[in-house]
């Protein structure tokens, strides 16, 4: 298949999202497993040892990062990503650089499964994108704390507005990474994972978006909202 067949053209991506009622047997296999931690897989992506915090909470510090140029692109590789419960992964602006986008991918082939926080420290209102061919799901108890858009998908590959390409899998096209903003979500396969989001909360900041791009969208329960701004 054209891999551009299936990209959505949406700059600065909008939210694509649709409900289906499912049987439970999705969320069950997703329970009956221990969140995976959150390992780096490269681009300079460090993961700090976990800090518990005061009141018990658990707190993954991310930080490094490949930045090209210097610019507001700050790119991140998981070989793993996983928040258990009362579990925090944090990105942290190490460097206290400007940046504009946070833009990461998960490379391991296990579905990321997030059932804690995952927000951004000292990036003020930088957009976050997390992308996992193998899925998302999104459980009890799971929130986001970040300062500018939130999108969530199970893409191939980020398209930037130049045409380079963030792909999933690391390769040669590391080296091209670029400043330039996504314009679009890639897709190589007919059927994308899901991304799914049961019990949960998740909102964004006054004025900004919260996007679920995958297959099939499944929500039992939860609540998705982006005050004046886009869900």
């Amino acid at each position: 298949m054209n891999s551009e067949c299936r990209v959505c053209h949406n700059h600065l991506v909008n939210l694509l999202l649709t409900s289906f009622l499912v049987c439970s047997s999705f969320f069950e296999i997703g329970y009956a497993q221990v969140a995976p931690p959150i390992t780096a897989s490269g681009l300079n992506t460090q993961v700090s040892a976990p800090v518990t915090l005061p009141g018990g909470a658990v707190q993954h510090n991310i930080t490094g990062g490949t930045r090209p140029g210097g610019g507001a692109n700050l790119f991140h590789s998981f070989g793993e990503f996983g928040v258990p419960t009362n579990n925090i992964a944090n990105f942290l602006n190490d460097s206290g650089l400007p940046t504009s986008n946070i833009l990461s991918r998960v490379t391991g082939g296990n579905p990321s499964n997030i059932f804690g926080k995952i927000q951004t420290e000292g990036f003020a209102n930088a957009n976050l994108f997390l992308m996992n061919p193998a899925g998302i799901m999104f459980g009890p108890n799971a929130s986001l704390n970040v300062g500018g858009a939130a999108h969530f998908t199970t893409a191939d590959y980020l398209k930037l507005a130049d045409g380079v390409q963030f792909t999933a899998l690391p390769g040669a096209q590391d080296a091209l990474l670029s400043v330039a903003p996504v314009a679009a979500f890639g897709f190589l396969a007919s059927n994308p994972a899901p991304i799914s989001v049961e019990g949960s909360t998740l909102s964004v900041g006054e004025g900004q978006t919260l996007s679920l791009v995958g297959g099939d969208i499944i929500t039992i329960g939860s609540e998705l909202t982006a005050p004046n701004g886009q869900t």
